[in-house]
């Protein structure tokens, strides 16, 4: 079954995970799957609030109704399609978690609140906006002090990137491995 885990601030993944794997088997799952070496996933699903389709689930066994608990990382089993998230920090008055995802050259992201490009691209992608050439929101010139919103898709070129985007059908794709495929995948449903 395919769960998206996301790290808020931080990297989306969609992972194939067996029927009745927990959280904490998923979080194992992504720690095994996962290139980037310094998300702890398994450390982070055990410390941090976690939301499975935005509601509660205890980081025990034990399911405490009262605390708003609807399910545990330990024992309720997911099922596909479900949304979980790792909430790193909070921010709000009401102690709730606002998410919003977008994709930065073809990654997947969750913020836990809307932010410029540029802060995203430091202290969530780990690029130092200095290095930036160009960038498209939503296939239109941006700027990086523009604001990040909901399901946006974000194209960044950096200085000394010569290589032209692959334009199928006015849509652009990057012009590495994972751009060449899309854009064939684009051609073949024109």
């Amino acid at each position: 079954m395919r769960i998206q885990l996301m790290l808020v601030p931080g990297p989306l993944l969609d992972l194939e995970v067996p029927a009745g794997t927990t959280v904490l088997g998923l979080a194992r799952a992504a720690q095994a799957q996962n290139t980037d070496a310094t998300i702890d996933w398994v450390f982070l699903a055990k410390d941090r609030e976690v939301r499975v389709n935005k509601r509660k689930f205890s980081n025990t066994s034990e399911i405490d109704a009262t605390k708003g608990y609807v399910g545990s990382i330990v024992s309720t089993p997911l099922t596909a399609g479900q949304i979980v998230l790792i909430i790193k920090r909070l921010k709000g008055n009401d102690g709730s978690a606002g998410v919003l995802t977008c994709t930065i050259n073809n990654k997947g992201y969750a913020l836990e609140t809307p932010d410029t490009i540029a802060n995203v691209l430091k202290n969530v992608v780990g690029i130092d906006p200095a290095t930036v050439a160009t960038v498209e929101v939503n296939w239109e010139p941006a700027r990086l002090e523009d604001l990040i919103g909901d399901e946006d898709v974000i194209d960044v070129t950096f200085i000394g990137d010569d290589v032209a985007p692959i334009i199928v059908d006015g849509q652009p794709f990057d012009s590495d491995d994972a751009g060449k495929l899309a854009a064939i995948d684009a051609i073949m449903e024109l």
